[in-house]
């Protein structure tokens, strides 16, 4: 059963990487450098969340947009899903939530906070690109970064330097900013 398990997933991920690909070639997304196609690096996403209201099983997707932002270029595709972080717990039955997605880069790599509930209550993770480009495929980390009410967060840099992080808490009211160092996360 185990070997089954294990080659079902195998080619729910094959079949996976085939989809995505075939987008990439249809939407010519390829991570190309400046010199192969300048004018692809700076085309503009949208990265939002499709609501686990809406659907149960909360998604972030990501959109492309014309330069002057006005209209999207094709349709939005999928990142991932709430429940593919292993860390996440439903809020209600069946009931999986994203918030506050937030892209940065670390070191080369393409990173994506975001928020969902644990048994703890709200709390905040972290994804990676594994190709580097925003669609992914997106790899979550084991444990959320933060696993106190908190959540919602962003990075940015102190004028000397230091990268930190301000997220909200608790997730009620009153909320109040957090700010923490967040220098290295890998």
């Amino acid at each position: 059963k185990a070997a089954e398990r294990a080659a079902a997933k195998a080619e729910a991920e094959r079949k996976k990487a085939e989809k995505i690909n075939k987008y990439i070639q249809q939407y010519g997304l390829e991570n190309k450098s400046k010199e192969e196609n300048p004018e692809n690096e700076d085309i503009p996403w949208l990265i939002f969340c499709h609501e686990w209201i809406q659907i149960g099983d909360g998604r972030i997707l990501a959109m492309r947009l014309r330069e002057d932002l006005k209209e999207p270029i094709g349709q939005p595709i999928t990142l991932f899903s709430a429940s593919s972080a292993p860390w996440v717990r439903p809020l209600d039955a069946g009931k999986y939530v994203t918030d506050g997605p937030f892209l940065f880069h670390q070191d080369g790599k393409l990173c994506m906070l975001w928020s969902s509930f644990t048994e703890r209550g709200y709390a905040m993770g972290l994804a990676k690109s594994i190709s580097g480009s925003i669609i992914g495929p997106w790899k979550q980390m084991n444990e959320p970064l933060y696993n106190d009410d908190e959540g919602h967060g962003m990075r940015f840099q102190t004028f000397d330097g230091k990268f930190m992080i301000v997220m909200h808490s608790p997730n009620h009211f009153p909320e109040h900013p957090v700010i923490r160092s967040f220098e290295r996360i890998f």
